[in-house]
């Protein structure tokens, strides 16, 4: 086969993984990885041309390590919510980005890995009328948006390797539905914060006599060190940081998650 031919196949055969990273477009992941269609799967192995042992379980297993990602990105979120993330960032004045692109960042890496597993039930056959333009990933994979076709065998009737498989899919599937669902409920309270003004008043005057209190217990901690308030206040805190610096290479478990 010709070299040329060959690169044309290949570019038929990629899909565009972008995605836009807004509140709808999480919403439409959602519904998509909250599916549970086994035969949605079946037809998808053979879209794929997924059919030797071998390829079975090296995509088993990478499924396995991203589901191990998606779970710490999880524990990550979760932190970020019970930290006072909602407290910080309910502002209207962030003209930067808004909470849900915020937020897919956080979990870019469980987005990326999911849209490739969507690519790998897409169909590899070579279509005729061939275009420049990549066709989308959700839209067109088995495991996604596209139509898909009911099989005569079930899945009890393939081997071990097969429902193992299967049974990583929906693992993953569900682990990246929960870590959507929890940055959907960051951005539905950070909503509501913005809509209530008394609400955002009281996380504003809870915010500022923290802040107060934090000044005042830090000009004492320099006051106790008897620290020169105008000339050596600077050398304290660099002082202070140093300090913590060591402690974090002492005990890695201290370093802060983000």
């Amino acid at each position: 086969m010709r070299s040329d031919c060959f690169c044309l196949i290949l570019q038929d055969m990629a899909y565009d993984r972008h995605i836009d990273k807004t509140e709808e477009e999480l919403r439409n992941l959602r519904a998509v990885y909250a599916q549970d269609d086994v035969a949605r799967f079946i037809d998808g192995l053979e879209s794929g041309n997924i059919k030797n042992e071998e390829q079975i379980i090296a995509l088993t297993n990478k499924i396995q390590e991203s589901d191990g990602l998606v779970r710490l990105e999880y524990s990550r979120l979760l932190h970020l919510k019970q930290s006072g993330f909602i407290e910080q960032f309910a502002t209207n004045c962030n003209k930067r980005y808004d909470t849900a692109h915020f937020l897919m960042n956080k979990m870019r890496s469980g987005l990326s890995r999911g849209l490739k597993l969507l690519e790998t039930f897409c169909e590899k056959k070579r279509r005729k009328g061939h275009s420049k333009s990549k066709r989308k990933v959700v839209d067109n994979s088995k495991m996604g948006r596209c139509a898909y076709n009911l099989s005569i065998w079930r899945l009890e009737q393939y081997k071990e390797s097969v429902k193992k498989l299967y049974q990583e899919v929906c693992s993953y599937n569900d682990d990246l539905t929960k870590c959507i669902d929890l940055c959907l409920e960051m951005i539905d309270q950070v909503k509501y914060v913005r809509t209530h003004p008394d609400y955002a008043d009281e996380i504003y005057d809870k915010c500022r006599k923290e802040t107060v209190l934090n000044s005042r217990t830090t000009i004492r901690r320099f006051i106790s060190l008897k620290a020169n308030l105008e000339n050596d206040i600077y050398a304290k805190m660099e002082e202070w940081e140093r300090k913590k610096l060591a402690l974090k290479n002492l005990n890695p478990t201290l370093t802060p998650f983000f």
